[in-house]
């Protein structure tokens, strides 16, 4: 199954009770290396430097944006990894900020 961002979107506002922001970034912006930050870049700075964290991370979304990124099926996953069993979004991200109640 494919899922679109804006359903992943979806699961994670339910799952974390907080409504993200969303920003939309321009394709061309984004192929110049130009994105929107992140909370979660700011730390990563003293590892990797700004200019170039961003531009991987544009060339990794002008990849997503232009189809070029394919994601194994769980089917393919489960087959080449014994013992493994993929989970569904709607599943771990509950699961992934405390608020699984299918446990009980």
């Amino acid at each position: 199954m494919h899922m679109r961002l804006n359903t992943f979107l979806t699961y994670t506002n339910e799952s974390s009770g907080t409504k993200f922001k969303v920003t939309y970034d321009k394709l061309e912006d984004v192929s110049q290396g130009r994105i929107t930050e992140l909370p979660s870049h700011v730390p990563m700075y003293q590892f990797f430097p700004k200019e170039r964290l961003q531009g991987m991370v544009g060339m990794f979304l002008n990849w997503m944006a232009e189809g070029q990124v394919n994601h194994t099926t769980s089917q393919e996953i489960e087959k080449i990894v014994q013992g493994v069993h993929v989970m569904t979004f709607d599943r771990l991200l509950p699961m992934a900020w405390g608020n699984d109640n299918t446990r009980n």
